[in-house]
């Protein structure tokens, strides 16, 4: 759409991710090298043509930097709602046949490209070394019957349990706060929310080191980040987060209230 926009009109780019969209694609055969290429290519185009461009991570400034001057450019993370995510004591009503167990949670699109495999791998890990651990995902997406039946074929049904998506941002959020890890294990992206409202719930988060992730973990929050993809590895970091105390969060850096200013000043072209 961005591409047909007029010269004459102002365009704002908000980058949420510097990978090629298309390699990613769940359908096969859009995943060609020239629809490839061909995606490249309009991606350039756009950039050239925005007059600002809002990115959320370091790989995204690197790429549009091809095409805009310093002047055209700002990183600005993703942020979020602290009066919605935030610390509290009370039971989610979606947990509550897990009381006493270490929960580890995945909340987001059930999609091939989330890599789930590994969580269930991980989990698998995770209950040998300590047998009270337990999987939560929440979500839906077109991958579900894939990793139902991979959770199946590890013979972990009665360990991995899918909710579904969850729409209600009062009951995300005690879901977050009654749960020991949330793990992402994607292959690709950017900086998720999911990974920002479980951190201003103050509940660690462990993610392969995709997007701009690591990034986050330089403001002391409980957020790291693990190379390559083998569940032994993941599950001692998870043992190692869970042993370190929990401190509280106070004055979490990536709040609405902090950066939307930001946001509407470059959507206004306001050069003061």
């Amino acid at each position: 759409m961005a591409f047909w926009v007029s010269k004459d009109v102002f365009l704002v780019e908000h980058m949420h991710g510097a990978n090629n969209a298309v390699s990613y694609s769940r359908f096969s055969y859009l995943r060609l090298g020239i629809l490839i290429k061909f995606w490249g290519w309009l991606q350039k185009k756009v950039l050239q043509k925005a007059g600002a461009v809002i990115t959320i991570d370091e790989d995204c400034y690197k790429l549009a930097s091809r095409y805009k001057s310093k002047e055209q450019l700002h990183l600005i993370r993703n942020f979020i709602d602290t009066n919605i995510f935030y610390q509290e004591v009370g039971e989610s009503s979606f947990l509550k046949d897990f009381r006493g167990k270490k929960i580890l949670l995945f909340v987001g699109r059930i999609e091939e490209v989330k890599g789930l495999e590994l969580f269930v791998d991980t989990l698998k890990e995770l209950q040998i070394r300590e047998k009270d651990w337990i999987g939560v995902l929440v979500g839906k997406g077109t991958y579900e019957e894939t990793i139902k039946n991979y959770i199946g074929e590890m013979d972990m049904t009665n360990s991995v349990f899918l909710s579904g998506p969850v729409y209600d941002s009062n009951e995300l959020r005690k879901i977050y706060n009654n749960v020991t890890t949330l793990l992402l294990t994607s292959f690709q992206e950017g900086i998720p929310m999911t990974i920002l409202e479980s951190l201003a719930c103050g509940t660690p988060v462990l993610s392969t080191d995709v997007g701009g992730i690591k990034n986050l973990c330089g403001d002391g929050l409980p957020c790291y980040v693990q190379e390559g993809r083998d569940p032994k590895i993941f599950a001692e970091k998870i043992i190692n987060i869970v042993s370190k105390p929990n401190s509280p969060v106070s004055d979490f850096p990536y709040s609405t209230k902090s950066l939307a200013r930001s946001i509407n000043k470059i959507l206004k072209n306001d050069k003061e």
